[in-house]
């Protein structure tokens, strides 16, 4: 019950964005993993926001004007929402190295997964070749004799 009423007192110009990431980063996710997840989370986010600005907190002009001088756009405007998915961006993106990359190359188990991808050129050796060259060449032999003895029938 408390979770339907939290629905009702929040605005869409606050759910939006929630469900438009949400929704962007499953799409994301199902077609390119977690770097897909990450911008298509982005993503939602910036076109929620589009198409629902936030127009509960209007911008005073002492506002607008301090950040244009700081070189930022001024808050609740396209701009600012692009200025921001920007950053979003860029955090979610050292957040996966951070989580993904970094992470496990300090666990024992991220390690052994690095030293084995490392070494996937040499998981068949030379002898192990030869050896099974050495059998193919034994059933064909094996073969040959069957097919001549057969033929001479």
């Amino acid at each position: 019950m408390k979770y339907f009423l939290c629905l009702l007192l929040t605005s869409c110009s606050t759910l939006m964005p929630i469900a438009g990431g949400g929704v962007g980063g499953a799409v994301g996710a199902a077609l390119g993993g977690p770097p897909g997840a990450a911008i298509g989370g982005a993503a939602g986010v910036t076109g929620a926001q589009m198409a629902f600005p936030s127009n509960s907190a209007p911008v005073s002009d002492a506002v607008a004007l301090a950040a244009a001088q700081t070189g930022k756009p001024a808050p609740g405007t396209v701009a600012s929402t692009i200025h921001e998915t920007k950053g979003l961006v860029w955090d979610l993106g050292w957040m996966y190295l951070l989580v993904f990359i970094l992470v496990p190359l300090v666990t024992k188990r991220g390690r052994t997964w690095v030293k084995k991808f490392s070494n996937i050129h040499n998981t068949v050796s030379q002898k192990d070749i030869d050896a099974r060259d050495e059998e193919q060449d034994i059933r064909l032999s094996e073969l040959e004799k069957n097919i001549k003895a057969l033929s001479k029938k």
